[in-house]
């Protein structure tokens, strides 16, 4: 044991209103591709299945197993700790309870009853607290109430929330426990919550049609079981609040996105349930309740049948239908001035560009989208040009060279921004040099090529080498060549060094 703070500590400390804060992230010891909490272990359930654990990794548990059994606390810990930096708790779990059921009667049980207590609220890596937990699945804990109250606690974060769910499910009145977590926890969490949620009350059914699939990593995972378990198609059939239509709404949008699981493919009747979905929604259009979001999910519908059903013709009318109203024009048009509804109004012809200016203006970050669409329009090419300059740290952003073509640090919107800057620049000659010059100095390789291939485009252009047409930055590229680790950078660095003037095309 260290000096850190536990994990438990971590996260109660960090607890507002019974709930973690947005943007809440546990720490992390390695320097590797950053997950968000959970994303491992819901990407290896989801996606790839549980991997088989090898047989040393097996070796060290029951080493480990075998020590909190002997009572060794500190040095059951240590072994733990050492596990989990070679392996992930997830697919050990099934073989340590197994492990301890076989062999329950030569193990001490108080000793590992003790060591899960313990590990839950004292474990300072995320793995060894997984661990506790499932070794408390099968030796209950002695002190029911506080292991439950740390249990919860833990249960907040998405990292934990599968775990605790096991536990939660065998409490009484286990089911109102994890929805009541369900509606505390936002990402990977709530996508196992829901999975495993019974919908036994009509406040929980209703839940899950209006708020079940709304979590950070995306609709589509839950959408499916929200559609059957929040009973989707008898509330189409009658009376719809505004507030579940929104919800089945949303649904939908997840059930059309068949790229993480599978939604719309996997239900028994899908047209009849998209058409049922329609006069929904062309009632609430006849009373002028339809907003702008309910006509973007009309036109994924058009979108979806127009590329997989297109023997429903029906389906494909009613969604044109409602998306040539003035209705959803204005609807949309309102909804871009906020920043919504981008892509829609692209595929409505709406003259909108100066809406998507001012977007860009105030959330330059995340409209990497629009400024790729405003920088190849000649009318605001300029203005995009100074507003990357404006927006982008091109002094922080320069670093030592990489053979890395994105693991380096810069955030991507940095990265996209400027290798869109980069291509309207290889058609003006001269203009944007500190683009250029910033992109010979980034850690990626792949900034570099591009500043790269604007000297070429510039050189050919012109007519002119390297060191007539700019002799500072000939001079830059001769001093970066030193330390250019990727040989056809190099390459590429020794040709404009030399001279040669590549034809334009």
């Amino acid at each position: 044991m260290t000096d850190k703070a536990s994990i438990y500590r971590i996260i109660s400390d960090a607890i507002v209103d019974g709930e973690l804060p947005e943007g809440f992230s546990l720490p992390r010891d390695d320097d590797g591709l950053r997950w968000a909490d959970g994303a491992q272990d819901g990407v290896a359930l989801y996606h790839m299945g549980r991997p088989q654990p090898g047989e040393a990794a097996l070796a060290q548990l029951g080493q480990a197993v075998r020590t909190a059994s002997a009572g060794d606390l500190p040095a059951a810990m240590d072994l733990f700790a050492d596990l989990s930096r070679t392996a992930r708790a997830l697919p050990l779990i099934d073989p340590l309870q197994a492990m301890l059921w076989e062999h329950r009667f030569e193990l001490n049980d108080r000793n590992l009853r003790a060591f899960g207590s313990f590990a839950i609220v004292s474990a300072e890596d995320t793995e060894t607290v997984k661990f506790g937990l499932a070794i408390l699945e099968v030796f209950r804990p002695e002190s029911v109430a506080e292991a439950r109250e740390a249990i919860r606690t833990l249960g907040l974060s998405d990292e934990f929330t599968l775990f605790v769910i096991f536990h939660m499910l065998k409490w009484e009145d286990g089911n109102r426990e994890v929805w009541e977590l369900a509606k505390r926890v936002h990402g990977w969490g709530r996508i196992h919550a829901v999975e495993r949620l019974a919908p036994e009350t009509p406040e929980i059914r209703e839940w899950l049609l209006t708020d079940g699939v709304h979590n950070g990593i995306g609709a589509a995972y839950s959408a499916l079981t929200c559609w059957e378990k929040g009973g989707a198609s008898e509330a189409l059939r009658g009376p719809l609040t505004r507030e579940t239509f929104s919800g089945i709404r949303d649904i939908i949008e997840g059930l059309l996105d068949e790229g993480p699981v599978r939604g719309i493919s996997a239900m028994e009747e899908p047209d009849a349930e998209i058409a049922a979905f329609l006069n929904a929604a062309l009632a609430f259009a006849r009373e002028g309740k339809l907003l702008a979001g309910d006509y973007e999910t009309v036109d994924a519908i058009r979108g979806y049948y127009e590329d997989n059903v297109p023997d429903r013709p029906e389906i494909i009318s009613v969604c044109e239908g409602l998306l040539q109203t003035s209705a959803c024009r204005a609807a949309v048009a309102g909804a871009v001035r906020e920043g919504r509804c981008i892509a829609l109004a692209l595929s409505l012809g709406l003259d909108c560009k100066e809406d998507f200016f001012r977007v860009t203006q105030a959330d330059f970050s995340k409209q990497i989208y629009l400024i790729q669409l405003l920088m190849h329009d000649p009318s605001y090419q300029d203005r995009m040009i100074a507003l990357c300059r404006e927006k982008l740290p091109l002094e922080e952003m320069k670093a030592p060279p990489t053979d890395q073509s994105l693991n380096t640090g810069l955030e991507m919107w940095k990265m996209n921004a400027l290798e869109i800057a980069l291509q309207a620049l290889r058609d003006r000659p001269g203009e944007g040099l500190d683009f250029v010059e910033t992109a010979l100095q980034c850690a990626p390789v792949r900034l570099r090529n591009m500043g790269l291939a604007v000297l070429e485009a510039w050189t050919a252009a012109r007519g002119e080498p390297l060191s007539a047409l700019l002799p500072q930055t000939h001079r830059l590229l001769a001093a970066l060549r030193v330390i250019e680790p990727n040989e056809g950078v190099r390459g590429r660095m020794d040709k404009l060094i030399a001279g040669t003037v590549e034809e334009k095309r």
